[in-house]
């Protein structure tokens, strides 16, 4: 009995090391093929990556500068709905063909330029954008597995579904009349560009772990 228990736990192990290693190499090609996507926007998203992750404060700076002016004339012009959304995408059609553009004009290309510390910066760049890369297939994939998550319980429990879809949905609605909408998205843009940089520094967590600590203390005093 045990020596079938053994054989069954070797097979188990057997066949979870090819699903894993074959789900690795998916991971690895939806990188390459995201990477060959972005290619031209390589340096911009380099240094923006840099940028949110705090390594350079001026660049964040300046970033956090001008969404806040950007905000500041939306309020001030009052644009119709339609005419922001046109506005919109024309910026990112202009981006999508300038930024490029510029990145390879104002950028270097060759970052030892810059550093001086020949072939091993450009290895750290190279690796730097394969990373963000990465990044970015790993968030899709949380995206992902949550609409999976919302159709499943659509399907399989449609009563915890109308009941969370329904209490989401009243309490951004209450949100949305007690606070002006403009100023709730641009907390939430500048929220997400200072995310990455917090997550690094380990604030949240140092302080959700002291808020724990005070919590369990004042548990034991009573």
């Amino acid at each position: 009995l045990l020596l079938s228990k053994t054989m069954h736990t070797t097979d188990q192990q057997q066949t979870q090391e090819p699903s894993s290693q074959s789900s690795l190499t998916a991971h690895q090609n939806r990188t390459e093929s995201l990477a060959s996507t972005l290619d031209a926007w390589r340096r911009v998203l380099v240094r923006l990556d840099a940028a949110l992750h705090w390594e350079q404060p001026a660049t964040l700076g300046a970033l956090l500068a001008g969404i806040t002016l950007l905000f500041v004339l939306i309020a001030w012009l009052q644009p119709p709905l339609i005419t922001m959304a046109a506005l919109a995408c024309l910026l990112a059609a202009a981006c999508d063909y300038l930024v490029p553009c510029a990145s390879q004009l104002l950028l270097p290309n060759d970052w030892s330029q810059v550093k001086g510390l020949g072939h091993d910066w450009v290895q750290a760049d190279e690796q730097r954008y394969t990373d963000l890369c990465s990044r970015l297939v790993r968030y899709w994939d949380v995206v992902a597995r949550g609409a999976e998550t919302l159709v499943k319980w659509r399907r399989d429990r449609p009563q915890v579904y109308l009941a969370v879809t329904v209490l989401t949905l009243l309490g951004l609605m209450l949100i949305g009349e007690r606070i002006n909408n403009l100023f709730l998205a641009y907390l939430a843009v500048v929220a997400l560009l200072l995310a990455p940089g917090l997550r690094r520094s380990g604030l949240p967590q140092r302080a959700m772990a002291q808020l724990i600590g005070k919590l369990r203390s004042g548990r034991k005093t009573e």
